[in-house]
């Protein structure tokens, strides 16, 4: 979208205190899910809410500037979370690193290489341009 100059930003908010559940009729609760009521409760009770006009402000700041962030977090609890979230995500990466790079780390005869030759498709590699000419649109 860049190309097109349309700038995009993904604002990524933390929680808001909002009339949402006002209305929620909850489930009758269910004894076996008591360890996970208790760390949601955890949750909300250690959570910062945003305010709603502070953070609409913190995104008109950045609208209509040359080079707006692609990811906005809002919020102290969201830039944590969106930071926590990145880290455990690079570190997952990291820990399966050496499965991922498995079926790029070898050449065409399935030996170790560590020069990049980047093989043929199969079904390209005997394929000519004039059997597949590029054919201009009909008139």
């Amino acid at each position: 979208m860049r190309a097109l100059g349309v700038k995009i930003t993904l604002v990524e908010p933390a929680g808001y205190m909002t009339k949402f559940f006002d209305n929620v009729k909850t489930a009758e609760r269910i004894d076996d899910y008591d360890d996970t009521y208790a760390r949601m409760q955890t949750i909300f009770d250690n959570s910062h809410f945003g305010n709603i006009p502070n953070s609409m402000g913190a995104v008109a700041d950045i609208t209509g500037i040359d080079q707006p962030p692609q990811h906005f977090a809002i919020n102290t609890d969201g830039l944590t979370w969106v930071r926590d979230t990145q880290a455990a995500r690079l570190e997952e990466y990291a820990k399966w690193e050496h499965i991922t790079k498995k079926p790029t780390d070898f050449t065409r005869s399935g030996t170790h290489s560590h020069h990049h030759h980047r093989p043929r498709h199969p079904r390209l590699r005997d394929a000519h341009p004039q059997d597949n000419p590029v054919r201009s649109p009909a008139v």
